[in-house]
């Protein structure tokens, strides 16, 4: 039982030093993003992609390891836990975060987030499904680009060029490599543990992992708004939450993943429909998400993970 507990509080400084080895790719990014004059909704859709990293790794080394489910709940969860947890709370804190675009542009990206819904009700993703989801998430992708972005102004000789955006390189590929480290280190220990811990291994994906693998969406959150970048802040979190629609049918397309049955399918109906109809509404506040909308979220997000820990 010892060695249980202490392999569990391990999980603690391997999800510590993910969010720092991610907080390293996202501030080099932003760093090079900047020096290359894009703007910054498009700066935060680039940034919402960099910051799936650690999904990605965890759901590939899932996979690797057998138990597919970790990544499944990791991803679903994620949607929640960005919108509920990282933007209900950043609203909270600073009162209110800038949307950057309206809320007709995002009513339908938005809808992406329904997808896994209809695709996985017969309890498996399909490689079809798999398709499917990757042709939303394309779709959704473009369609949140065209509307928010103008244009793009890149400065490729002043990258190439410069010493420190050549360090910015060496540490963006440092990062990753330490991502990719982590990530599998934590699934092997997540599959250790689950041996041992009669615990779902859908809901630790949910719950756990999904805390985790978002340190570095609340760090880039926290820190936009610290600087009054709210923008950057809501594009970077509606792109990484549809990154996990991607990978969702990358990783279906690879090989078929179980989805979520009875209970925890239905708790994932009343959450994501919420979300997919709320966003929009909330952004037609001024171009706002408002401190009392960030509350609604916050308490969404709340309802859903305690029921799912209960029922599941």
């Amino acid at each position: 039982m010892a060695l249980v507990l202490f392999a569990a509080a391990a999980l603690i400084p391997l999800f510590y030093l993910l969010g720092l080895a991610a907080d390293v790719l996202v501030s080099r990014t932003r760093m090079l993003g900047l020096a290359a004059g894009i703007r910054v909704g498009l700066l935060g859709i680039l940034l919402g992609l960099f910051t799936s990293a650690p999904e990605l790794m965890i759901g590939l080394a899932s996979l690797s390891e057998g138990i597919p489910s970790v990544s499944v709940g990791n991803l679903l969860g994620g949607i929640v836990m960005l919108f509920g947890v990282v933007l209900g709370l950043n609203a909270i804190w600073q009162r209110r975060i800038r949307v950057g675009t309206s809320g007709a542009a995002i009513a339908l990206p938005a809808l992406a987030f329904l997808a896994p819904l209809p695709l996985g009700f017969d309890g498996t993703l399909s490689n079809f499904d798999g398709m499917l989801l990757i042709g939303v998430y394309l779709a959704a992708f473009a369609w949140i680009n065209r509307h928010v972005v103008d244009g793009m102004h890149f400065q490729l000789p002043s990258i190439v060029s410069s010493r420190r955006r050549a360090n910015d390189l060496l540490a963006i590929l440092a990062s990753i490599t330490a991502i990719l480290l982590l990530s599998d280190g934590i699934v092997s220990l997540v599959h250790w543990l689950l041996h041992r811990i009669p615990v779902p291994e859908y809901l630790v994906g949910l719950i756990v992992i999904s805390v985790g693998t978002n340190l570095p969406e609340m760090i880039v959150a926290f820190q936009s708004g610290r600087k009054h970048m709210g923008e950057l802040s809501f594009m970077h979190l509606f792109s990484s939450a549809l990154a996990n629609i991607g990978l969702l049918g990358a990783f279906a397309l690879f090989s078929p993943l179980p989805f979520p049955q009875g209970t925890a399918y239905l708790l994932l109906i009343p959450v994501l429909l919420a979300l997919a109809a709320l966003l929009p509404v909330f952004a037609r506040t001024e171009g706002m998400i408002t401190r009392r909308e960030g509350g609604i979220l916050l308490l969404l997000a709340v309802l859903f993970f305690a029921c799912s820990a209960f029922v599941t």
